[in-house]
């Protein structure tokens, strides 16, 4: 172990130039930059996924307190409410059905011991504030 160098090409090897792992740690991460991250999406249920992203166009009072108030945007919002603007009505359904799949594969196949504290190499929730 005293022997051991990680090489510039990601390669560990030994003092006579073996080769003992590929890629360091077997993973190529640091763990001086791993850090512990709360996957939310993995704690929250189908209901309260469905209550924060889908997007209920039904209701009369659909877009008020975060759509802007200008003028062709209200044009817009009203030939979207009427049903004028279909395509968009489903490109916002499609989206949410998308949400919902990874959510699925997010809790059964990447992360299946169903922790949601997962340590993870790219600080996720510094980035989306950035």
């Amino acid at each position: 172990m005293e022997t051991l160098k990680v090489r510039y090409d990601g390669t560990v090897r030994n003092d006579t130039d073996d080769v003992v792992q590929f890629i360091y740690g077997e993973d190529g991460m640091d763990a001086i930059w791993i850090e512990g991250q709360d996957v939310s999406l993995m704690k929250m249920s189908y209901a309260e996924m469905k209550k924060k992203f889908k997007h209920d166009y039904d209701k009369p009072d659909y877009g008020a307190g975060w759509m802007s108030e200008n003028r062709s945007l209200k044009e817009w919002f009203t030939k979207f409410y009427q049903g004028e603007l279909k395509g968009d009505r489903d490109l916002l359904d499609e989206e949410y059905e998308i949400l919902e799949k990874y959510k699925k594969q997010l809790c059964t196949e990447v992360y299946t011991d169903g922790e949601s504290k997962q340590n993870i190499p790219i600080p996720i929730a510094r980035i989306i504030e950035t």
